[in-house]
């Protein structure tokens, strides 16, 4: 990807290019973090396996350590 908006995340990524080299440079580290925790369960989680992976951890609900 090289030029992506995340409207809802106020996150915009745009790769950066050299056209003399055409070489592309990948996103900043703080684009990739981002990016690192929306493609972990981008369309959510069925019932079943957040389920299956609270059981794994022993818990019942999700447990929320901060929010925006």
């Amino acid at each position: 990807m090289e030029d992506v908006d995340f409207d809802q995340l106020n996150l915009r990524v745009v790769a950066q290019h050299d056209v003399s080299t055409e070489e592309v440079w990948p996103p900043s580290v703080g684009d990739r973090k981002q990016l690192r925790l929306l493609s972990r369960f981008p369309q959510g989680l069925s019932t079943q396996l957040l389920d299956e992976l609270l059981a794994a951890e022993g818990q019942t609900t999700i447990d929320v350590i901060g929010d925006r």
